[in-house]
């Protein structure tokens, strides 16, 4: 495919399959409509020689000159600057209805999106229908039954692949997301980065804050624009700067909604991890699209196909079922119809938009009511995911098989479960370290509470762990003197600092000791570290 077909809805039937490098590149004037900044970035670091990107704060004079100093325009926007682009061509004489193909990518954003970014959505699918070549495209499309009325008339397209992406995901149910995030933050090896998806920046903090995470091994991608940044900036406080999608990427990486869809991240050791919350809504992700979607951000990692997905179902206390929600909304949305029809009949010449505000349904276009399906279909499509799909447990695995995804694992874990003797601060070094090491040998990617209460309360066990090893620490036959000297042996300070923490470990502080008992210490510090020197009291002048 050398070219984008117009007038259709493109299933490219996988992330991260070439389709918007291929708008950006392929011949003609072509004006790419994407919903977030992060992903006018990402592509602007990639392909900076021909695209210009527009969004909050970029000018009308700034489109005019890449128009005149460039033959073929290659423009991405974001939905809510379209109308921006298209004045300032026109008002310039560009026939951009007529020469240019207009590509909407990630549609599926516009329902996703529809119920708190209305006035955007509605005029990206107004200004679609004036042009003469447009297509939508994304490879997550919503289900059929809430796609767009705008949209219904154009033919479905879907690309077939060869070898069809498949996603192997890991669920784990827990009564608290963000501190089970934390324990996989705070279990985290140099053998993968983190990739956290959370649409909530107070999340991102409880997790940064829970974990204990320091501000140089955090990246935190979400909202900057004029209305938002300050107030996400609070939330995660100054020492956490917000980042761009181009910014390089840190242990722990964490992400919004602003990168959810079409950004490309690159990480060849990084893991996408995704976290729900039943508590919070606007966490809950469409599985059928956002979880393909995270998958895809990670453009070479080992770990590409590879999710783990950490949730709390809702708390419905509606006894209202998904049913019998329906059908009032549908009652509701025939009401909204009559106004609206009322309303356009009787008028005399009352400001309409002051008339419709307390109706969800209606809203005003052209100088008419009319009744908006499309926000109908958001309410009915959130309420599902809300009460059906994240309602149990059951449901979710269901919905996630039916999207074509592999579970390779489900799991339950509650980080406030209590824990055994053995990460008590009483236990013995002997007993703690036996248990560490059988959690560890366990090999989850998940560290449980009780390893983590052994590191937090015996943090000597995981140092000997990762630098003696099991079998070293058992010829020393857990004496915590021993391991300490082998610790100091093994670090790569100078002899002379070796020496001088050996001597502190052994020797007590502003206490007369005998001439012989230093030279003893001494001779056996110089013996450990290979040494071959006669100890003398004296020495420890030095």
């Amino acid at each position: 495919m050398d070219r984008l077909p117009s007038n259709c809805i493109l299933d490219k039937g996988r992330t991260g399959c070439g389709a918007t490098t291929l708008a950006i590149r392929q011949q003609g004037n072509t004006i790419i409509t994407v919903p977030y900044v992060n992903l006018i970035k990402s592509k602007e670091s990639q392909h900076g020689d021909i695209l210009l990107g527009v969004y909050e704060g970029t000018g009308r004079e700034e489109i005019l000159d890449y128009a005149k100093c460039h033959r073929t325009h290659k423009i991405m926007v974001t939905y809510d600057s379209l109308p921006k682009v298209i004045d300032a061509l026109e008002g310039n004489g560009y026939d951009v209805r007529n020469d240019y193909q207009l590509v909407i990518d990630e549609w599926q954003v516009i329902l996703n999106s529809y119920d708190f970014r209305p006035d955007a959505m509605q005029g990206l699918l107004k200004a679609a229908g004036g042009f003469k070549g447009v297509i939508y495209m994304t490879a997550t499309p919503v289900k059929r039954k809430y796609m767009p009325d705008e949209m219904k008339h154009l033919q479905r397209v879907k690309i077939k692949w060869q070898d069809e992406q498949k996603l192997r995901l890991h669920s784990v149910k827990t009564t608290s997301p963000a501190r089970l995030a934390a324990e996989l933050c705070e279990g985290r090896t140099d053998e993968y980065n983190l990739h956290i998806f959370v649409n909530s920046v107070t999340m991102i903090s409880r997790i940064i804050k829970y974990a204990g995470l320091k501000p140089e091994d955090v990246r935190t991608v979400c909202s900057k624009n004029r209305d938002s940044m300050a107030t996400n900036q609070s939330k995660l406080g100054n020492a956490y700067m917000i980042a761009d999608i181009t910014d390089p990427v840190k242990p722990y990486n964490f992400y919004t909604s602003t990168a959810f869809e079409g950004c490309d991240i690159y990480d060849g050791k990084g893991l996408s991890v995704i976290v729900n919350d039943g508590h919070i809504a606007h966490s809950l992700l469409p599985v059928d699209t956002l979880f393909f979607q995270i998958a895809g951000r990670l453009r070479d990692s080992r770990y590409r196909d590879y999710v783990i997905n950490i949730f709390s179902p809702t708390k419905n206390t509606d006894d209202v079922t998904y049913e019998e929600y329906v059908e009032a909304s549908e009652k509701a949305f025939k009401e909204a119809e009559e106004y609206a029809n009322r309303m356009n009949g009787n008028n005399d010449g009352a400001d309409l938009a002051e008339l419709y505000t307390n109706r969800r349904y209606v809203r005003v276009q052209d100088g008419r009511m009319i009744a908006d399906r499309n926000m109908l279909n958001c309410d009915l499509m959130k309420h599902e995911l809300q009460s059906v799909i994240y309602g149990n447990w059951r449901n979710l695995i269901d919905e996630i098989i039916a999207s074509g995804i592999k579970i390779v694992k489900t799991e339950e874990l509650n980080p406030e479960k209590p824990v055994k003797e053995s990460a008590s601060r009483k236990a013995s070094f002997k007993d703690a370290f036996k248990r560490y090491c059988e959690l560890k040998s366990a090999r989850t990617i998940f560290p449980s509470a009780e390893q983590i209460l052994i590191e937090k309360n015996k943090p000597l066990v995981k140092t000997a762990y990762d630098t003696l090893g099991e079998s070293k620490v058992i010829s020393l036959k857990y004496k915590v003197t021993d391991i300490r000297r082998e610790l100091v042996k093994a670090s790569t300070v100078t002899e002379t600092e070796k020496i001088i923490r050996m001597v502190r470990q052994s020797l007590p502080y502003r206490k007369a000791i005998p001439r012989k008992e230093i030279t003893e210490v001494l001779q056996g510090i110089y013996d450990t570290l290979g040494i071959h020197r006669t100890a003398v009291a004296t020495d420890l002048a030095k």
